[in-house]
């Protein structure tokens, strides 16, 4: 979704810094929301998209039958089915008795 929103940014010729003055935030910012290097709240790329005139539309399913969650591991970490096209991706996830003792560190834009 990210590499969609950056190729819209630039299809529209619009600069980072363009962007940065329409969501109130710096370049290097923007930059850094544009390096994929780290896990945007929802609301950061909500901004993002309306910053480069886009529409981000969002889908909720039921996984009952556990489709979508199928090859899913429990052990902390999970692949990503639908990223086999590009490569294996592994993100870490910790345990919520253990989340409670350490620092979340979310990328989030200034408001």
């Amino acid at each position: 979704m990210l590499e969609q929103l950056v190729q819209i940014r630039k299809d529209k010729g619009l600069t980072q810094q363009q962007v940065a003055d329409a969501m109130g935030v710096t370049q290097p910012t923007v930059a850094a929301f544009e390096g994929y290097d780290h896990d945007p709240k929802l609301s950061t790329i909500q901004r993002y998209a309306n910053a480069v005139e886009a529409l981000i539309e969002h889908a909720v399913h039921d996984d009952a039958d556990g489709q979508y969650s199928r090859g899913w591991k429990r052990q902390g970490s999970f692949a990503i089915p639908d990223m086999e096209k590009t490569g294996e991706r592994r993100v870490q996830l910790k345990l919520a008795s253990t989340a409670t003792s350490e620092k979340r560190t979310d990328f989030s834009l200034a408001a």
